[in-house]
């Protein structure tokens, strides 16, 4: 605004000042004349009319010249109340941003930064998310966001301080702006059962099998179907929700512990035979050259592919190296897509890869074993395969 005004102030200046010096002039001209017909009138050089109407003239000009100052006193009032004006608008407007712009988002981009330092530090930061959760209502009651950023924000701090209720209406809203987006449904699913006190509803269940509709490896929810089918006592549809989600974590993941013991109870609930249908057995060894040659991270998977068919495993086990050497079945609950097991084929070629990609298709430098063909048969079936090979 300065920039704005301070030419028009300097033009104004400008403009009073020769304004000013132009009715000086005019008032000392008038004056001058007034003297010099008095002094005329009085060597007789003019009449008496004359000297009245001169007089009379030269006064009237005086008068016009005392208005015209006049006139330009409201000029500078109205100079002075727009400079205030000027002066109190960016006031105004930082006032108006504070209320209506983005400062609450700066705010609410502290309290994260504030947060993450303290859990750096290891110090306690539940203070920093509950401003911060506050923040986020206050910001959502202002504006709603576009991309439904700062809602899941809002929803994973209710789940995280255990308010499931408000964190299933947060995702409620976000599910309706985006109905195909599975890490919103799967959240909004969590969010559903704890709310319920960790039932299984017909609504949760619903909303689980929806989920695995949008994306069949949401972990989160094949989590939450695993337990469902193991309370309901369908330990073969357990084994098949926790096997694939086992495929799916990272092996240092805290959770696949759990996991694994969760499978072993369903396997101890099915008994010796296990889940229906063909069982292969395999016992896989590295061999003994090949030991310094393991990846440092690796992982092992030990699959079985059909020999005329697709190259997608029919049945995969993710295993720790380290644990060789090792014995493991693979059976029609380590498929990875359904319709697509042991049971459909007719032969299988039974492979052990190790690999520090974390992916079952083969990368050079995998080390690798497999086995001639093998077909399938109604029964168990053992086999001894040893790694032996650097692709």
């Amino acid at each position: 605004m300065l920039f704005v005004i301070a030419p028009w102030l300097m033009k104004g200046r400008l403009r009073g000042s020769s304004r000013d010096d132009r009715s000086d002039s005019i008032i000392a001209i008038a004056k001058a004349r007034l003297a010099e017909i008095e002094r005329d009138f009085n060597n007789g050089m003019i009449g008496a009319e004359n000297y009245q109407q001169l007089t009379f003239e030269q006064q009237r000009q005086l008068l016009q010249e005392a208005d015209s100052q006049k006139s330009f006193a409201p000029t500078r009032q109205g100079r002075s109340l727009l400079l205030v004006f000027a002066l109190s608008l960016p006031l105004f407007a930082s006032v108006f941003y504070f209320y209506f712009g983005s400062w609450p988002d700066w705010q609410i981009q502290r309290l994260l930064d504030r947060s993450e330092q303290e859990l750096q530090a290891g110090q306690d930061n539940r203070a920093a998310l509950e401003a911060l959760r506050k923040a986020l209502e206050h910001r959502l009651m202002q504006r709603d966001d576009d991309q439904g950023r700062r809602r899941f924000m809002l929803a994973r701090l209710d789940m995280e301080f255990g308010r499931y209720k408000d964190a299933v209406e947060q995702l409620g809203l976000l599910l309706k702006k985006y109905p195909e987006d599975a890490n919103i449904a799967a959240q909004y699913t969590q969010a559903l059962y704890l709310a319920s006190n960790r039932k299984f509803t017909a609504e949760v269940l619903q909303q689980a099998q929806h989920v695995l509709q949008l994306d069949p490896n949401q972990t989160a929810v094949l989590g939450l179907l695993g337990i469902a089918a193991f309370e309901q006592k369908d330990f073969v549809q357990a084994l098949l929700h926790w096997r694939q989600l086992l495929r799916l974590l990272p092996t240092d993941t805290p959770s696949v512990a759990i996991i694994e013991q969760g499978i072993k109870q369903a396997e101890q609930q099915l008994g010796p035979d296990g889940i229906p249908g063909p069982k292969i057995t395999i016992s896989v060894s590295l061999s003994a050259e090949l030991i310094n040659a393991l990846p440092p991270h690796g992982t092992l998977f030990v699959f079985a592919k059909a020999v005329d068919g697709p190259p997608m495993p029919l049945a995969v086990a993710r295993l720790d190296p380290a644990r060789l050497p090792l014995e493991v079945t693979l059976d029609d609950s380590m498929a990875m897509a359904p319709g697509m097991n042991l049971s459909s084929a007719k032969q299988v070629q039974v492979l052990a890869r190790i690999t520090a990609s974390g992916q079952v298709r083969a990368e050079p430098g995998d080390l690798e074993g497999s086995s001639r063909p093998l077909t399938i048969v109604p029964d168990r079936q053992k086999l001894t395969l040893q790694i032996d090979r650097r692709l």
